[in-house]
């Protein structure tokens, strides 16, 4: 539609009395998707004069010159109330991690859907503040999988290029704070997601305890991407290892993976805005970009786990292999990025999937080795344990 006809139709309009359908169907001429009231409402605001009329000319001129229309076109920022923090239960916040009753699912759910909520609308507003979500369509645009035979896989350099001196460091505390840390003081900084190859989010939709997974999902735009690595799973035939067991569900349907056995997904530019779980998940009043969060999903060992088979390779060397080529492909995907400079590495599969710290520890470690000069900084972070501790001495070991 011209300029001239779009400003036809808006001077016969007086605010008071317009006809949010009529300005509707003017709005989605200039963009796909459609526009509700309020955010028609937000959209004419800074070109309403004093005595309630729009200023057309200022309004269609501004339209016309503006090559993308800007965010307020889409929805209006998320009011947050009471900084959005989680329920305190018996003066904490460790009913997150640990109470499973059904009102405690229906409060994670609430949380996990607020945050859905904010990644959609790309804004969130605290008091007169409004914070803006600026990267969400480039990461669902730039999130791939990654594995040998996968686009791309084969361009990346396997290995390091002697950029810096690769520092190995120990820091406590959760993967997402201490990416966190990295990423304000300057650096471009990949976070490693502990991630379940049968359950995308974990139990972030579900309402299930949080762990890593699920916290990491609340406390960042990094869920719809996942969401996005089902379908690609799916158009790659992703499928679970022959070995797994039991080979079905319970329901006798087949195990759906969303991440290959030798491979990641990769989340580019994963906006954080929220707290830990420690802090209730309260809001931030601004957002950090990471350069990247790189989803992996080690191998299974615990047959008691109910959303996903024992999927560790049953031959030691071949549990050996297995555990070498997810490190190999959490390396490749962080490195992909020339201004990566920082990664941040939990101790990943090392909790209720059994794993032994030692071996995956090692493995990461030699892993490592052929990235040595790559990264400036390569941090193990977590939040005490002895697993941890474990895993960072045999990866500081096969390392050095």
């Amino acid at each position: 539609m011209a300029a001239d006809q779009v400003l036809s139709i808006f001077q016969r309009c007086v605010v008071p009395r317009l006809e949010s359908q009529e300005l509707k169907g003017v709005l989605q001429s200039l963009q796909p998707q459609g526009l509700g009231d309020a955010e028609i409402d937000e959209l004419i605001k800074p070109f309403k004069g004093s005595d309630g009329m729009v200023h057309v000319e200022d309004f269609v001129r501004w339209i016309y010159s503006t090559p993308t229309l800007p965010s307020v076109m889409s929805r209006p920022p998320l009011a947050i109330h009471d900084m959005g923090t989680a329920p305190r239960v018996e003066r904490g916040f460790g009913w997150l991690r640990k109470a499973n009753g059904k009102t405690d699912r229906e409060r994670r759910r609430e949380i996990s859907a607020l945050t859905r909520q904010v990644v959609e609308h790309q804004a969130y507003q605290l008091g007169s503040t409004v914070i803006r979500l600026s990267h969400v369509e480039e990461m669902l645009q730039g999130t791939c999988l990654l594995f040998p035979g996968s686009p791309g896989w084969s361009e990346i350099p396997f290995g390091g290029t002697q950029i810096f001196s690769t520092e190995l460091l120990v820091e406590e505390g959760t993967v997402l704070e201490v990416a966190v840390q990295e990423a304000q003081r300057g650096a471009h900084t990949v976070a490693v997601n502990a991630a379940s190859a049968y359950h995308a989010g974990g139990g972030f939709l579900t309402g299930g305890r949080h762990a890593l997974e699920e916290a990491m999902c609340v406390q960042s735009s990094l869920y719809e991407s996942l969401e996005k690595g089902i379908a690609l799973a799916e158009a790659a035939q992703v499928k679970a290892p022959s070995w797994v067991r039991p080979a079905k569900r319970r329901d006798g349907q087949e195990w759906v993976a969303h991440l290959p056995d030798d491979g990641v997904l990769l989340s580019p530019k994963v906006e954080v805005f929220r707290q830990g779980t420690n802090e209730g998940y309260t809001f931030r009043d601004q957002v950090t970009l990471l350069s990247a969060v790189v989803s992996v999903a080690m191998p299974n060992r615990n047959e008691k786990m109910n959303d996903s088979p024992v999927d560790a390779h049953p031959e030691p060397e071949g549990y050996r292999q297995q555990l070498d080529r997810k490190w190999l492909a959490v390396l490749k995907a962080a490195a992909c990025n020339p201004e990566v400079t920082s990664l941040v590495v939990p101790d990943a599969g090392c909790g209720v999937f059994y794993n032994s710290p030692d071996e995956v520890g090692a493995s990461f470690g030699r892993a490592l080795r052929d990235f040595r000069g790559r990264f400036r900084r390569v941090i193990i972070a977590f939040p005490g344990g002895k697993a941890g501790i474990a895993f960072a001495a045999a990866a500081e070991e096969a390392f050095a």
